[in-house]
């Protein structure tokens, strides 16, 4: 019989556990794969939102021709919606409707 010597034991052990280790690492990192490809599979097909439209210009340039308008045709009030498509671009009120009476759109 073969006398078993407790040091090789252990090296055995050792080399079990780093053994396990490896394939523990190794298949948590195919799951973290397979993940981002499925993920990136899945979402790649979404369509991307758009920004809001700025219209902030478009609005400046409305209140513009407002107060002018006012001024020029002795207006005493104005509101004014303007949209493109389904959007509002500005939507304000000028002056006051009644005196003392504050505006509202």
């Amino acid at each position: 019989m073969k006398a078993i010597n407790p040091m090789n034991a252990r090296i055995r052990s050792a080399r079990s556990d780093s053994r396990i280790t490896i394939v523990i690492a190794a298949a948590i990192a195919l799951v973290l794969v397979v993940s981002a490809v499925v993920g990136w599979a899945v979402n790649s097909d979404r369509p991307v939102a758009a920004a809001p439209p700025d219209y902030s210009a478009q609005a400046s340039a409305v209140a513009s021709v407002v107060q002018s308008a006012m001024t020029s045709q002795n207006l005493a009030s104005v509101i004014v919606r303007v949209t493109r498509g389904n959007d509002v671009v500005t939507e304000q009120a000028f002056g006051d409707s009644m005196t003392g009476v504050t505006r509202s759109p």
